[in-house]
C-alpha cells in the first residue's frame, strides 16, 4: 500500500476533521485550552453577575440575564481577544463578529437546552451537561475560523495601508 494511503496518515473533512484537529494541532489545542479557561471565568462571572442583579439590585431575573449576560459578553470579548487567540484584528472589525457568534452559541444553547428538557423530557441538569460539552468545541471553531481568522488582521491591513 503507498505510504501517502495509509488510513493512520488520512486527514478526516468537514466537522469531525476539524474537531479532531483541536487536539492535533499543537496551536489550535494550545488556543483552544486558553478558549476554555476564558469560557469558564465568563460564566463565572456571568452567573455572579446574575445573583448580584437579582438579590442586590432588585432586577426581574429575565432583565438581570441580559445586564449579566452584556458584562460576560465583554469579559469574554476581551480574553479571547487578547489571550486565547491573541488577535491583531482591530476591535471595530473583531467585535461585532465576536457578538455575532456569542448570539449564535446563545441560540443553539437554548434550542439544545429546550429539544432536551421540554421534548425529550431529560433533568434539566442532564441537558446542561450536554451543552457544556457539545458547545464549547463548536464555538472554538466559530471563534477561530470566522472571529479571529488568524491573519485575517494583517490582511486588513494590509488593505487599509494600499488605500
Amino acid at each position: 500500500m503507498n505510504a501517502a494511503k495509509r488510513p493512520s496518515q488520512s486527514r478526516r473533512t468537514g466537522v469531525m476533521g476539524r474537531v479532531e484537529g483541536l487536539f492535533t494541532d499543537r496551536p489550535a489545542a494550545a488556543s483552544f485550552t486558553r478558549f476554555a479557561g476564558i469560557g469558564v471565568v465568563a460564566t463565572i462571572i456571568h452567573g455572579v453577575s446574575l445573583n448580584l442583579l437579582v438579590l442586590g439590585a432588585g432586577l426581574y431575573p429575565t432583565l438581570a440575564n441580559v445586564g449579566a449576560f452584556l458584562f460576560a459578553f465583554s469579559v469574554s470579548y476581551l480574553g479571547h481577544y487578547y489571550f486565547s487567540f491573541r488577535s491583531r484584528q482591530d476591535h471595530v472589525a473583531a467585535a461585532p463578529k465576536f457578538f455575532v457568534a456569542a448570539i449564535i452559541g446563545l441560540t443553539l444553547n437554548t434550542l439544545t437546552f429546550a429539544i432536551m428538557v421540554n421534548i425529550l423530557q431529560l433533568h434539566y441538569m442532564i441537558a446542561f451537561a450536554v451543552v457544556i460539552l457539545i458547545l464549547p468545541p463548536i464555538m472554538f471553531l466559530i471563534s477561530r475560523k470566522f472571529v479571529f481568522a488568524p491573519g485575517e488582521g494583517a490582511a486588513l491591513d494590509e488593505v487599509s495601508n494600499k488605500l
